[in-house]
């Protein structure tokens, strides 16, 4: 199976203003207007590189996927 999906991809958030919850849910909020209204779906695949930005992911529903995930090259194989 081949599957389009919504990437979120990861910010860099000024250190003075991280694990600030207005700073999260204005994101999330942005996040979810973009794509919901412009990409009409109800999903987005994001990835974590720490424990804080793990537990706010699921905080707002995020749910851990099963396996190991890779990204391999197509071109030129």
């Amino acid at each position: 199976a081949m599957l389009r999906v919504i990437h979120a991809e990861g910010l860099w958030i000024e250190p003075t203003h991280r694990k600030a919850a207005a700073v999260y849910r204005r994101l999330i909020a942005e996040m979810r207007s973009v794509v919901t209204g412009f990409y009409g779906v109800n999903m987005a695949w994001t990835a974590s590189m720490s424990p804080d930005v793990s537990a706010m992911v699921e905080a707002y529903g995020g749910v851990k996927l099963p396996g190991e995930h890779f990204v391999f090259p197509v071109a030129g194989v």
